[in-house]
Order: structure tokens, then sequence, then C-alpha cells
């Protein structure tokens, strides 16, 4: 897959009440609505474990039938140490 995704449901409020933010010295991303009705924080650990830094311009969301589709553009860094743990569980695999 190309994105990490999160989908949070049962939230019926209008888009324009939604705020999906990037907190760069957490490294977390934000989800909050101006009634206050919402808040949350989701953490990425598969870029804390290869030291990457979250960007706002790989974040994206929409709305649609009361879920909020949260998307996060995945890093190659992230596909490529992936590939090499799945290489690494089959070779290891292969030898029992």
């Amino acid at each position: 897959p190309e994105h990490f995704q999160w989908r949070i449901r049962n939230l019926p409020y209008p888009p324009e009440v939604y705020n999906v933010s990037v907190d760069h010295e957490k490294q977390e991303i934000i989800v909050r609505t101006s009634n206050k009705k919402y808040y949350k924080r989701i953490q990425l650990p598969d870029l804390a474990r290869l030291g990457l830094k979250m960007q706002d311009s790989m974040l994206s969301w929409k709305h649609q039938h009361s879920t909020l589709i949260i998307s996060y553009l995945r890093p190659a860094e992230v596909t490529q140490a992936e590939q090499k743990v799945l290489k690494e569980a089959e070779k290891s695999a292969l030898k029992m």
C-alpha cells in the first residue's frame, strides 16, 4: 500500500468542523473538531523506528458517510525497510 490509513467511524459532523494536522514536536497526527466533541492523537511507529520526521504535505483526509478517512503517504524508506524484513523472514523460514 502507498498510504498509511485510518478510518474513524461515527463522526456525523460536517467536513468544515474537522482539523487534521501534524504535531511536529511529538511527531503525531492530531484530529480535532472545532465544536470540541472529538480529539485524537495518532502515532506512526514505523516512521519513529526509522527516525523519519512527519511532513504536512504527506497528510490528507476526507469525510464521507460519517467516517473520517485519514491518509499519510508512505515514505520510500518505510517500504524498503518492510521489504527487507520480509526477505529476511522468508530466508529464515526456508532454513527451517
